[in-house]
């Protein structure tokens, strides 16, 4: 059965190629579409929550896919148990220590029919510099300090990433953080997603909800 998952995961066999995925001869019903409403033509994210003071990895990404029970997983649509997994993208993210290709995995509802984005929190949309590293510019922007010290700890990104992160907040989310009685130090991506519908600095408008998998 699609999503469902055979044999046992053991430290270093982690391998995203072992994740599952939609084998071209998997017989999957995806219902054909009539008149959709703008929301159901747009491809949607759905930003799954990780420890936000944990190092962030592809093996810390492949394996929370892995053990994931993606019927738990609540589509747009409000319906569990309708999503498998469906292919890849690969995106870019600037770690502190490397630069990564990261494939981030799709899943399709089989009763929408729309896809989704399965985004660690730790990440912003479109973005390739993580939360936490953008959330540490931004704060010693807000204070007055010297940024010089987060692009020591962060050699991937150089002052022209730091200038547009700074740009970008004060243009798209200064505001908003404002009108929710928030401000920069806080944790922002649950009360972001739930006020917005977008992960905190995300800049395109591609609606985005949270999954926080059961503990």
């Amino acid at each position: 059965m699609p999503g469902q998952f055979y044999g046992i995961l053991t430290p270093g066999s982690i391998n995203k190629d072992r994740i599952p995925t939609l084998a071209s001869t998997d017989p999957v019903h995806v219902p054909r579409r009539r008149t959709l409403s703008p929301l159901q033509k747009t491809r949607l994210m759905i930003t799954v929550l990780f420890p936000f003071d944990k190092p962030f990895s592809k093996d810390r990404y492949y394996l929370f896919l892995q053990s994931l029970n993606i019927f738990t997983v609540e589509c747009t649509c409000h319906k569990k148990g309708c999503l498998i997994f469906y292919g890849w993208y690969k995106r870019t993210v600037k770690l502190q220590s490397q630069t990564i290709e990261l494939s981030v995995q799709r899943v399709l509802c089989k009763e929408c029919g729309r896809t989704h984005a399965l985004i660690p929190s730790v990440l912003v949309p479109y973005s390739q510099i993580p939360l936490k590293v953008q959330q540490e510019i931004l704060i010693l922007a807000e204070t007055g300090l010297p940024y010089s010290d987060a692009l020591d700890r962060n050699p991937q990104i150089d002052e022209n990433n730091v200038k547009h992160i700074i740009r970008q907040y004060k243009k798209h989310w200064k505001e908003r953080l404002l009108s929710i009685c928030l401000s920069i130090h806080d944790r922002l991506t649950i009360p972001c997603l739930s006020a917005f519908s977008r992960q905190f600095m995300q800049i395109h408008k591609t609606p985005n909800i949270l999954f926080a998998p059961p503990t």
